[in-house]
């Protein structure tokens, strides 16, 4: 029986895309698509934990007894402050 060989795992191709290309390709999808945020840090995990914590009203609400109205107004409230805070 024949033993396997290396060869593949030693023929790793160069990458297609260099380094500088990839960056330049970067920068124009974001000038096609336009200016975008990237929250990173304490800003970003504040944002991630109030997302999460919207997430989690809605499953309580889902399984808990909450009336329509406070419902209603708690997810418009979380929503505007998302927004305000994402898109300002």
């Amino acid at each position: 029986m024949a033993e396997p060989t290396m060869q593949s795992a030693q023929a790793i191709p160069a990458p297609v895309v260099t380094e500088e290309q990839r960056l330049k390709a970067e920068q124009f999808i974001a000038l096609e698509e336009g200016a975008h945020h990237k929250f990173a840090g304490a800003w970003g995990t504040f944002l991630f934990a109030t997302a999460v914590a919207m997430s989690l009203y809605h499953l309580y609400a889902a399984y808990g007894i909450v009336t329509t109205t406070t419902l209603r107004y708690v997810h418009v409230a979380f929503m505007l402050f998302l927004v305000f805070l994402l898109f300002p």
